[in-house]
């Protein structure tokens, strides 16, 4: 919830770049002016730390940028955090939903599948894939095998409550 994330910020004030990373995602999420550039100041802040996390957040704000830039540039970004987090299924995901949002579904496909190799032990990823495979008019499959993984993990809360409702047999 971008607004949430916004109107929670300005109440406490950004701090640091991990700060300026959630306002950057949460901007670009409701495609607020001058969002490309908060993204690109917050990966740039985060890539310069020494922590892990920082690195993984710094791939996911280029990530966020793939919807500002030109068909070129979507490719190069895609390669450039690869590089900075390969093994996070976090922006796997969001090089999926990216991907499926522009209609693209053979990448969308890679990215999920690929978010959810990463991620073995990543409920959200096999739940993102599971979703992106919905479809009840046709094969459900690979949506029931993701979200058979996903529910294997044990995740609890109103998110896992709908997917076994959907995974009853009908």
């Amino acid at each position: 919830r971008p607004q949430d994330a916004l109107d929670t910020l300005g109440a406490r004030g950004r701090v640091g770049p991990v700060g300026a990373y959630v306002e950057a995602m949460a901007r670009a999420d409701l495609d607020v002016s001058q969002a490309d550039a908060g993204l690109v100041a917050a990966a740039d802040a985060l890539k310069g730390s020494a922590d892990l996390l920082d690195t993984v957040l710094a791939a996911r704000a280029e990530t966020g940028r793939m919807r500002f830039v030109s068909k070129m540039q979507q490719r190069q970004i895609e390669a450039q955090v690869v590089l900075l987090a390969p093994t996070d299924p976090g922006v796997q995901m969001l090089i999926g939903e990216y991907w499926e949002g522009r209609g693209r579904r053979g990448e969308a496909s890679d990215a999920f599948d690929l978010a959810a190799r990463l991620g073995v032990e990543n409920a959200r990823a096999h739940y993102a894939r599971g979703l992106f495979y919905f479809d009840p008019r046709g094969d459900m499959a690979q949506a029931r095998s993701a979200w058979a993984r996903y529910l294997a993990l044990q995740p609890n809360g109103p998110r896992a409550a709908r997917i076994v409702e959907r995974m009853r047999p009908r």
